[in-house]
């Protein structure tokens, strides 16, 4: 089965079908406090861990099974870590917030984080050299999911991040890994939606239904003119059923210009740790432009709220693209898979006869968002990349790698589909991949990456030329890293 190409939407196609982060959050409740400074007893709580519930439970099996289910753009809440201890730690982030905030689990050594040393153990094993590369420490992330809750039972509202070892939600007005602009930016929201008598989401408890207003808030933050990209996860299913007091925060929000690029709601009434409703319904630009544009590498990138988005997108360009960028071959075919708008492909095509990107886009747009993108490149370039939504399974088993001499692939955490990996060995029932000489694997998760690259020597048609590593999230113990295996 061979793929068409069609120049004029830059799609590719088999015969069968053609129609085809570690997140932040901010709650402002003082911790032990009732809201009119009087000191209550701590409640007894009861969770409920592998569907038994109980009073006694641990409550960091009760963070991690809620809500450490994978990296995905899904949106949930990430991986709630307890602190990781670094013999002769160098508090290096001088953060106010690392007690209590479980965003962060290292303040200093970053390079000796166990992650790290992990890393560099296996490669050496394996007879490769790690290089590792750090951007900068502080003030590097920017885009974040916060989460909301109340005050107190009088109003305001708490935007943060989860206390270690609870469900209380921790004010970080002042976090260091943070864009500035975007605490600016948080504090402003809270202080005016507070004013406007916002109120802030609880969940369903003890036979309670959920209540309030604002579950969530994205920002996301345009480099260049530093504008916040602003959403509002509204507890409501669509905007007729929405409290006045959104728009009163919206008026005050738009008079605001210098600092808010836009501002867009989601409607989500489910009662889930899921952070999104996906829905293309669920989603209205209240005002502003649709997508918030970046210029990353040699093209210019259109990021719709609903989007996947770098956290650091300053040390993503200059250190994770330029290594993807060396290890790319010279004159040859070049297929993306985990491809999401296109930043990795339409960063290569300059070296390359063209490129193929897939990914799952579950109606998000990423065709119109890649096309988009993809007109930013010179003429000479911009008609000789395609995209076609499809998941990684999908593509590869409508011809996605045939004639391709190299395959890019950014898969998420849990690592790549077993159909990539049943092609890559020579396994795959229907599918094969001759002509393929490289495997460029972009990993963010290392112990997928690890256990995929063992499964690859082992077959005896891959070899591990190089490693390069990347301190993209300092204060995290987490490593991205760039991979070359070349076919034996």
């Amino acid at each position: 089965m061979s793929f068409c190409l069609f120049r004029e939407s830059r799609s590719f196609c088999s015969p069968l079908s053609k129609s085809l982060i570690r997140q932040n959050v901010y709650v402002l409740k003082a911790k032990g406090s009732s809201g009119l400074g009087k000191k209550r007893a701590p409640r007894q709580r009861v969770d409920d861990i592998d569907g038994q519930r109980r009073s006694d439970a641990d409550p960091w099996k009760v963070l991690i099974t809620k809500l450490d289910k994978t990296k995905d753009s899904s949106a949930k809440f990430g991986k709630i870590q307890k602190p990781v201890i670094v013999s002769n730690q160098i508090d290096e982030l001088q953060c106010p917030h690392f007690n209590e905030c479980s965003g962060c689990t290292i303040t200093g050594n970053f390079t000796e984080s166990p992650i790290i040393q992990q890393a560099k153990s296996f490669f050496t094993s394996q007879g490769i050299p790690l290089s590792l590369s750090l951007h900068k420490t502080h003030h590097w992330r920017t885009h974040v999911k916060l989460a909301v809750q109340p005050l107190s039972r009088w109003g305001g509202l708490v935007f943060g991040l989860y206390e270690r070892g609870s469900h209380q939600v921790v004010p970080i007005p002042n976090c260091q890994v943070h864009h500035p602009k975007i605490n600016t930016a948080v504090e402003v929201l809270r202080r005016v939606a507070s004013e406007c008598g916002v109120r802030g989401y609880e969940s369903e408890r003890n036979g309670l239904p959920s209540q309030g207003d604002l579950r969530y808030i994205q920002m996301s933050v345009e480099r260049e003119k530093e504008r916040v990209q602003l959403v509002l996860v509204w507890n409501a299913d669509s905007y007729k059923s929405c409290s006045l007091a959104l728009s009163r925060l919206v008026k005050r929000l738009k008079s605001m210009s210098q600092l808010w690029h836009s501002i867009t709601i989601n409607f989500h009434t489910e009662n889930t740790n899921v952070i999104f409703n996906y829905h293309p319904r669920s989603w209205k630009i209240l005002w502003g432009p649709p997508a918030l544009k970046e210029k990353i590498g040699r093209a210019t990138f259109f990021f719709r709220p609903q989007v996947f988005r770098q956290a650091n997108l300053d040390a993503f360009e200059k250190l994770v693209l330029p290594a993807v960028e060396r290890a790319v071959l010279e004159k040859e075919r070049v297929s993306e898979l985990y491809a999401g708008l296109g930043v990795i492909g339409l960063n290569v095509v300059h070296k390359s006869t063209e490129v193929l990107c897939s990914d799952r886009d579950s109606t998000r747009g990423g065709d119109e968002m890649f096309d988009k993108g993809a007109d930013t490149l010179p003429e000479s370039d911009r008609e000789r990349v395609y995209y076609e939504p499809l998941s990684a399974a999908e593509a590869v088993e409508q011809g996605q790698l045939e004639g391709a001499g190299v395959l890019i692939v950014d898969p998420p955490r849990k690592g790549l589909d077993k159909e990539v990996m049943n092609v890559l060995m020579d396994k795959h029932k229907s599918v094969s991949a001759p002509d393929l000489k490289r495997l460029v694997y972009v990993s963010c998760g290392f112990e997928a990456l690890e256990r995929e690259i063992i499964e690859l020597i082992r077959s005896g048609k891959w070899r591990l030329v190089s490693a390069e590593g990347f301190l993209l999230f300092p204060g995290s113990d987490h490593i991205e890293t760039v991979a070359v295996l070349d076919r034996v």
